[in-house]
């Protein structure tokens, strides 16, 4: 049976206060970090979305990253705005929804995330540390489903990327699994502050 059409939505629209520049646009390795996560994934994906937080960084993100780009229709809400508009441009059965902060995304463990949900028949393939944190942040989803419940989270106030999986069939994936594919897990190493960017070396 042919697989459904796979999406990945990318989050720019975080402002990068703590490193006093954009995440998205700061260069490691001779190139803006969205285009690290962009790159790892074209390869898996049949659509590119990037989301923004307004025309301005649209304009931006567009001359550096081939992609379909979607502008947050609500304020404040941080990453919920962008997975809502991010999932709301694409008409792809599944979306892998990654921060732009993560230049060691692994294309393997990304397309096993796709594998997991797509073969369980689950709204959300997502990750889970031994301690039970989990990585909503970089992890893949029924399109529609997610769309759905994070506009309820939106609308009813809530922030917290956590808050829409509570109404969604979680397919919770061990590290054990992942680390069979990326050993060291850097596909979950992200960029947050000057300490990250000092020991990544930028």
């Amino acid at each position: 049976m042919p697989r459904g059409r796979r999406a990945a939505v990318i989050l720019a629209g975080g402002r990068g206060t703590r490193l006093r520049k954009e995440k998205c646009f700061l260069e490691f390795g001779g190139k803006p970090l969205i285009k690290w996560v962009a790159d790892a994934v074209r390869g898996v994906v049949d659509e590119l979305v990037v989301a923004v937080r307004s025309e301005t960084q649209a304009d931006a993100v567009a001359k550096i990253c081939d992609a379909k780009i979607a502008i947050d229709s609500f304020k404040g809400f941080g990453p919920l705005a962008g997975i809502l508009a991010g999932l709301s441009a694409t008409s792809a059965e599944y979306s892998v929804v990654l921060g732009c902060d993560m230049p060691f995304v692994r294309t393997e463990v990304v397309e096993f995330l796709f594998e997991v949900a797509e073969e369980s028949g689950a709204d959300a393939a997502v990750p889970k540390w031994n301690n039970g944190y989990i990585e909503p942040l970089h992890a893949v989803y029924k399109t529609k489903a997610m769309a759905r419940a994070t506009l309820h989270s939106i609308l009813r106030g809530e922030k917290s990327i956590r808050t829409p999986l509570r109404s969604l069939n979680v397919k919770f994936v061990p590290m054990r699994w992942l680390r069979e594919i990326d050993k060291n897990l850097k596909t979950f190493t992200n960029i947050n502050s000057p300490a990250d960017l000092q020991q990544l070396g930028l």
